[in-house]
């Protein structure tokens, strides 16, 4: 039984972990976050954001050591540099768009595509991730809070939830973002799959007399089921939950803390302890400001991580297979990504 998502609502945080108490303390500043480590960040994750009114902390960025404070936003702040950052990232990366550009609006930009952008998906040319797509995840996961007190091991294996977890969430809501929920799936390399009607799966009688060879069929074969997958049990429903960009940062952040959590030593729970009750005592806070929805939205929220992060064990099953049949041309990367030993 995958007990992870029942961990949320029967564990009784310890009172020192509610960060939304006036009379507790905040904890103390984590080595990570000093700012001489801070500086190592890529010069376009830099402003931190926030689509709440204007302060003197949205003209002067708050320090990563105020990650803690809840009064001043500076948690969705944070969250929303580290993921406005990777959009960043991505939009270099996948479209022509020109650098000034990204230099004027890298602090608040939301979706790294338009829908100009988007490039059919050609299953024949699909490698998987490459190497440019785990350094921009890799940057994304050295600024998570705490990320460098963890041990070599945990590091590994927090790294590897990451990619997972982004892959899902991050097509689900670029899909959504675009206006192509019904249409068409969005995925983080700026491709599309059109998705109304739904490709055939490959698995049909007659599938392959619509194919020029055996290879292209059996990649196809391997491929659409996982992406069909994703789609029905992930993209849809998400995209019915009509997120805005400041509660996608906080849940992509909480669904990465809860699929790490059962993997880590008790050290490492306690951390994701703390940093998980962060952030859903703020996504609370900000659900119920006026117009925010209550309970009723928090309880949404937190109920779609249990879809995201079975389709992140699913997308991961998949890519070992596709591996180990050496269906794809995977970059090396990939293939120590899937070999770890948890």
């Amino acid at each position: 039984m995958d007990d992870w998502s029942f961990q949320m609502f029967e564990e009784k945080p310890k009172i020192e972990d509610l960060p939304l108490t006036p009379s507790i303390s905040h904890p103390p500043l984590p080595t990570q976050l000093m700012p001489e480590e801070s500086s190592r960040t890529s010069s376009f994750d830099g402003g931190y954001c926030s689509s709440y009114p204007s302060s003197s902390a949205a003209t002067h960025p708050s320090p990563p050591g105020m990650l803690y404070s809840i009064e001043n936003n500076s948690i969705l702040q944070y969250y929303h540099s580290m993921e406005t950052g990777l959009c960043s990232k991505r939009r270099i990366m996948y479209t022509n768009t020109g650098m000034d550009f990204i230099l004027d609006t890298h602090a608040n930009l939301q979706c790294p595509f338009t829908v100009n952008d988007l490039r059919p998906h050609d299953y024949r040319n699909f490698r998987g991730m490459l190497r440019h797509d785990f350094v921009m995840l890799f940057d994304y996961a050295t600024r998570f809070p705490e990320f460098n007190s963890f041990t070599s091991h945990e590091k590994n294996m927090f790294y590897r939830q990451i990619v997972a977890v982004d892959f899902i969430l991050s097509s689900a809501y670029y899909t959504a973002k675009l206006g192509q929920a019904h249409r068409q799936m969005v995925l983080t390399n700026g491709e599309y799959l059109n998705m109304d009607p739904l490709p055939m799966s490959g698995n049909e009688i007659d599938a392959r007399r619509y194919f020029d060879c055996d290879e292209d069929f059996s990649k196809y074969r391997a491929l659409m089921p996982m992406h069909i997958a994703i789609w029905e049990e992930s993209i849809v429903p998400f995209s019915k939950l009509n997120v805005t960009f400041e509660e996608f940062c906080l849940l992509k952040a909480l669904t990465v803390w809860q699929a790490t959590y059962f993997k880590l030593t008790e050290n490492g729970r306690e951390k994701c302890r703390r940093q998980r009750n962060i952030i859903i005592g703020f996504l609370s806070k900000m659900c119920h400001s006026p117009g925010g929805g209550g309970e009723h939205r928090v309880g949404e929220l937190l109920m779609s991580m249990n879809y995201l992060r079975e389709s992140a064990q699913k997308l991961t099953t998949s890519y070992v297979m596709l591996t180990v049949f050496n269906v794809l041309n995977c970059d090396s990367m990939l293939h120590e990504m899937l070999n770890f030993q948890y």
